[in-house]
């Protein structure tokens, strides 16, 4: 009876080392997950930014062609 008893508390101690361990994996796994979700949501903000920038810039250089580039039209009227 005694040994048994004694089993089960080396058992329950050797357990209880278990789950402080896997409560330990478990909160520094969280913590990475909401890391990797964090740079997730950084790199699509800068894939957006990115996207703005060259719709942007397609829209400048067509203004300045515009503007620098005489059309058919002011060519007939000089």
């Amino acid at each position: 009876m005694k040994d048994e008893l004694i089993r089960c508390q080396s058992q329950v101690k050797h357990l209880s080392g278990l789950l402080r361990e896997s409560e330990s994996n478990s909160e520094r796994l969280t913590q990475l997950c909401e890391a990797l979700k964090e740079e997730i949501r950084r790199v699509e903000r800068d894939n957006e930014r990115k996207e703005h920038l060259k719709e942007n810039t397609e829209y400048l250089k067509n203004v300045i062609l515009k503007v620098c580039i005489p059309t058919h039209n002011s060519l007939l009227r000089i």
